[in-house]
C-alpha cells in the first residue's frame, strides 16, 4: 500500500480488488460454454470493470478523504478547470487515469487473454474448447 501514487491508499482494495473478482464473474458467466471469448465481449468486460473501478476508486478515496484540502481543491485535467467536488475529481482521474488505461487495455488484454487461456484450460481452471 506504500508504493501506490494513490492519495488514499486505501481505496485500491474495494475498487481493484472487488473489480478483479467481478472481471472473473463475468468471464465465466460469458464463457460458460467452454468457447474462447470472442474479442468483443472480452473489449465489453473490460471496458465495463475499468468504469466499475474508477468509479469504487473515486468514491472510497473521496470517502476516505472528506474533511482533508484534498476535496475542496479545483480539479483540472489537460489545462482546463473541471471544477471542484467529487464529480470533476471523477472526471479528472477518468481523464488522466482510466482513459489511458482503456487505450492501453483494449491492445493488451485480447493478446493476454489469448495467451492465457491455453494454460487455464490445461490445469482445469475452464473447460475444454467445445466443438
Amino acid at each position: 500500500m506504500l508504493a501506490t501514487s494513490s492519495p488514499f491508499p486505501l481505496a485500491n482494495i474495494p475498487a481493484h480488488g472487488g473489480s478483479f473478482l467481478l472481471a472473473a464473474l463475468l468471464t465465466k458467466m460469458l464463457g460458460s460454454d467452454g468457447r474462447e471469448l470472442s474479442i468483443t465481449k472480452v473489449i465489453a468486460i473490460v471496458s465495463f470493470i475499468l468504469l466499475v473501478s474508477w468509479t469504487l476508486f473515486a468514491l472510497f478515496t473521496w470517502l476516505g478523504l472528506i474533511g482533508t484540502p484534498f476535496t475542496g481543491q479545483a480539479f483540472s485535467r489537460f489545462g482546463t478547470n473541471l471544477g471542484t467536488g467529487f464529480l470533476a475529481w471523477w472526471l479528472s482521474g477518468f481523464l488522466g487515469v482510466a482513459l489511458p488505461t482503456w487505450i492501453i487495455a483494449l491492445i493488451l488484454t485480447p493478446l493476454l487473454y489469448r495467451a492465457v487461456r491455453p494454460a487455464l484450460v490445461r490445469q482445469g481452471m475452464i473447460p475444454v474448447r467445445a466443438g
